[in-house]
């Protein structure tokens, strides 16, 4: 329901853009100034808000075509407060919402799709009333920092927030330098640098080949 009044507000606002330019046109054309015979031009602005804010929510985002999704393409995880967790995500894992919209089953929750935009892969959150299992202690979402300074910026700013599960530390191996911490559920964030998926990863693809 939210999104959908989101959609109407945003219709109203460029409806209402649009006819006030016509009606600014059509002023000038009959010799008048842009905002002179303010009764008809307001009401112009209104028809064209009332007609944008039907019309905005029937619309809907147009697929990209050539992209199919193939292998592994999100995780999903339960919250309590979308607004809050799509807070944290952002801060913490520099993720942006590219997907969001009101749940079939109840339209006063909402599920937003959170991306750090390296590659097609989505962490998905969806509102519920409460979170009975948040992932952890061991289970997490893991992201990599680009640089150790920036690691250690992220693990100060988490224990200033109190979100500071595990601190910093040494793995001496593959996994590099990690630390835990909790999102406004429960659910555990590793953040780490020196890690070697990658690594691992376009090793195997050389054996293999």
């Amino acid at each position: 329901m939210r999104l959908l009044l989101r959609r109407s507000a945003v219709g109203a606002l460029l409806g209402g853009a649009a006819f006030l330019g016509l009606g600014i046109y059509m002023n000038r054309a009959i010799g008048a100034g842009p905002l002179e015979h303010l009764g008809p031009l307001g009401f112009t602005v209104v028809v064209g808000a009332t007609i944008g804010g039907l019309v905005a929510p029937l619309f809907r985002w147009r697929r990209s075509r050539g992209l199919v999704d193939v292998g592994l393409t999100h995780v999903a995880l339960e919250v309590t407060d979308l607004d809050r967790s799509i807070e944290f995500y952002a801060r913490y894992a520099k993720m942006e919402v590219v997907h969001r919209r009101d749940q079939a089953t109840d339209p006063d929750l909402e599920i937003a799709w959170l991306s750090d935009r390296t590659r097609p892969f989505v962490v998905v959150l969806m509102e519920a009333s409460r979170v009975d299992r948040p992932l952890g202690p061991f289970a997490h979402l893991g992201v990599a920092c680009s640089t150790r300074a920036e690691l250690e910026k992220q693990c100060a700013l988490a224990a200033s927030e109190g979100r500071l599960r595990e601190p910093l530390r040494e793995t001496g191996g593959p996994a590099g330098c990690l630390a835990m911490l909790s999102d406004p559920d429960g659910h555990t964030l590793e953040l780490s640098y020196g890690q070697e998926v990658g690594v691992a990863v376009e090793s195997s693809r050389g054996g293999d080949a």
